[in-house]
């Protein structure tokens, strides 16, 4: 090969690689050609890439995502598809695949992300109790008490009682469980029954009822769960 046909394809290879260059994203470089997806071109650079149009490109290190991590790679559809391109933990967000800083605001250590309650978080828990125990877990701060017991104006008149709320069992609702409102009758004499029902297909419950007493009721809620 003479020296002018090298330098022509030096030319067309520098051509080339300034053409596909420019397609890159996010101020991008490109490593190599003909890939399908962004796993195929892990090989061709140590530094975070993406399959763009055919074309390996490279990311710009810069490149923050909106949880404060760094973009490792573009074009995701599931987080799953971003643990081949970092070593840390990371989840495809609006398409891009994005480590997950590590410290909570409150000191604590990252273990998930995209919640919107802390019943959200249970599942990835690895075991470590969001709240104090099973009964704070079996509500997981959805069942609410309401209704409270009202006296009316002379004693011995009838008290109403209410309660309604959700029922889950380690993030999951807890469907058929029997629950029952009692009036808790401190002493000797054995509480009164209010009322009593089953939790729905969604773990959701709503029981209402009343007594007669001479004294303010003190209702209470048995849930009868094998959680």
């Amino acid at each position: 090969m003479s020296i002018s046909q090298i330098a022509l394809l030096l030319t067309l290879y520098q051509l080339y690689y300034c053409i596909v260059n420019a397609q890159c994203p996010y101020g991008g470089h490109w490593v190599a050609h003909g890939c399908n997806t962004s796993s195929q071109c892990i090989s061709y650079s140590h530094v975070a890439v993406s399959c763009v149009d055919g074309e390996c490109c490279t990311l710009a290190s810069a490149t923050k995502c909106s949880n404060g991590g760094l973009a490792v790679a573009h074009f995701c559809k599931s987080s799953e598809e971003c643990i081949p391109y970092t070593s840390e933990p990371v989840a495809c967000l609006s398409r891009t695949c994005c480590t997950i800083p590590q410290k909570c605001p409150n000191g604590g250590k990252v273990i998930g992300i995209g919640c919107l309650s802390t019943p959200d978080c249970a599942n990835v828990a690895n075991g470590v109790s969001a709240l104090s125990s099973l009964m704070k877990s079996l509500f997981l701060l959805y069942t609410l008490l309401y209704g409270i017991p009202y006296v009316q104006a002379w004693l011995g008149r009838t008290q109403s009682a209410a309660v309604k709320g959700v029922l889950l069992c380690n993030g999951n609702p807890l469907p058929r469980t029997l629950v029952k409102l009692y009036d808790d009758d401190r002493g000797i004499d054995s509480d009164d029954l209010l009322a009593e029902g089953h939790s729905d297909q969604e773990g959701r419950f709503e029981l209402s009822g009343h007594t007669d007493e001479t004294t303010p009721i003190d209702p209470k809620l048995n849930i009868y769960h094998d959680c």
